[in-house]
């Protein structure tokens, strides 16, 4: 269990920051610089502010854009603790693009949309997402929240429920796009640990 600095030195439950930022694993630069395949985070597993087993819930918030040159758009798959078998996660998601709503559920790891080298070098996708309970021990459960701009198709806002079935508590989280082979340089991803509320 982590001994972090919300417990002073006489012992004492403090209330410190409710965010604690953590940076991603590999590769270190971020923002990209330069294209990469993967982008890793992973638990410290050391007792540390930053270990993940004091969390009650992890935050990710990114910008986005995968190197995909044709069509318009990619996926982003998210792999928990190097879990890549789709069918141990469920998806429902919907999203809308101003005239039209599509929803639907599957058996994947796509978390999201997002933009691709198809179109504008400056556009990229927004992310919102929460991994909710991550050291229970019940099914994960994560809400993302996407927007994206479509190569010649226009934009989407897009929500997303995706569940793990495994009953471990989260120490890794890999990031990958589906059709393309990297994230683009400028490509930013901030992970947080929300800690639970431990003082009146």
């Amino acid at each position: 269990m982590a001994d972090p600095s919300y417990i002073n030195a006489a012992g004492i439950l403090t209330d410190g920051e409710a965010w604690i930022p953590i940076g991603p694993t590999s590769p270190a630069a971020n923002p990209l610089t330069s294209d990469a395949s993967v982008i890793t985070f992973t638990s410290p597993n050391d007792g540390s502010s930053t270990d993940w087993s004091q969390f009650l819930n992890l935050i990710l918030i990114g910008t986005a854009r995968s190197d995909r040159s044709g069509g318009s758009w990619d996926n982003i798959n998210i792999s928990l603790n190097q879990d890549t078998t789709d069918a141990n996660y469920r998806r429902k998601y919907g999203y809308g693009d101003g005239s039209s709503v599509t929803y639907s559920g599957s058996g994947l790891r796509i978390a999201a949309h997002t933009t691709c080298e198809a179109g504008d070098d400056l556009i990229f996708s927004a992310h919102v997402w929460h991994l909710l309970d991550v050291n229970s021990g019940k099914y994960k459960s994560m809400l993302f929240h996407n927007s994206a701009e479509y190569y010649s198709t226009g934009g989407i806002i897009e929500m997303e429920g995706l569940t793990w079935t495994k009953n471990e508590s989260i120490e890794r989280i890999d990031l990958t796009v589906k059709y393309g082979s990297n994230f683009k340089e400028h490509t930013r991803w901030d992970l947080f640990g929300e800690l639970p509320r431990m003082v009146s």
